[in-house]
């Protein structure tokens, strides 16, 4: 049986990047959306992601995407940063563990 985890994470200061977890967190495939309710452009990648550096980019509209894992080594939670456009925009996230 599988297991979850999924959360929200901030981006306070738009241009400050966020580690979406500090707590290694080896996992089978993620999804990242961003909620209907930000006002800009949400960004996620690796530890570099910015606006000029864009990973994954979600409108202000929402959206969202899937990462899968499934060649290799499993992802890590850990790996993954959030950006944003506009101050206090968010990144929600769910996983399955390995």
């Amino acid at each position: 049986m599988a297991s979850f985890t999924a959360g929200t994470k901030t981006v306070s200061s738009a241009g400050t990047r966020v580690q979406v977890t500090t707590t290694p967190t080896p996992v089978r495939r993620v999804r990242f959306q961003a909620p209907p309710g930000n006002s800009g452009i949400t960004y996620v990648g690796g530890s570099d992601v910015a606006s000029s550096v864009a990973g994954i980019e979600f409108s202000a509209a929402g959206g969202s995407e899937t990462v899968d894992f499934t060649e290799g080594r499993p992802g890590d939670l850990a790996e993954f940063y959030c950006d944003s456009a506009s101050d206090g925009d968010k990144i929600h996230y769910m996983a399955v563990l390995v």
